[in-house]
């Protein structure tokens, strides 16, 4: 299944999913900090790339389609970063349906591997951070 992610700021731009999209493709409203109490992980979200939803995407290992207007600089920012890192394809930063946007994401092996493996050499090991803090009293 696909979750659709709002984010904290409820500030998602649906314009580009329609009703019949939605059940075609098995899209459900579902936010990223429920991954933990999730039975079931999705394949895939999609949702406004704030940097939570990222963060939560990313030490899951799953796949994260970002959808958005493009007009807020902070977010053009964190989707530069996802390209930068091999995490988004620069070929999907062109207007397209997402209907074919999602099929030609789940098609790109190497990035979604890529968000797989990525998150240990991205964080920190908790054990160590706690040590650094401890160490510094």
């Amino acid at each position: 299944n696909i979750w659709l992610s709002q984010g904290t700021t409820n500030l998602l731009d649906k314009s580009a999913l329609d009703i019949n999209l939605i059940k075609e493709l098995g899209i459900i409203e579902r936010e990223t900090y429920e991954f933990e109490e999730s039975r079931v992980k999705p394949r895939l979200v999609l949702g406004r790339p704030g940097l939570g939803t990222i963060r939560d995407c990313l030490a899951m290992g799953i796949p994260f389609l970002p959808i958005w207007d493009k007009m807020d600089p902070e977010l053009n920012s964190n989707v530069n970063h996802l390209v930068n890192l091999g995490l988004f394809p620069n070929n999907l930063l062109v207007e397209m349906n997402l209907k074919d946007k999602i099929k030609s994401f789940l098609e790109q092996q190497q990035i979604l591997e890529t968000w797989k493996n990525i998150w240990p050499s991205m964080s920190e090991d908790v054990e160590d951070i706690c040590l650094s803090i401890l160490s510094n009293f």
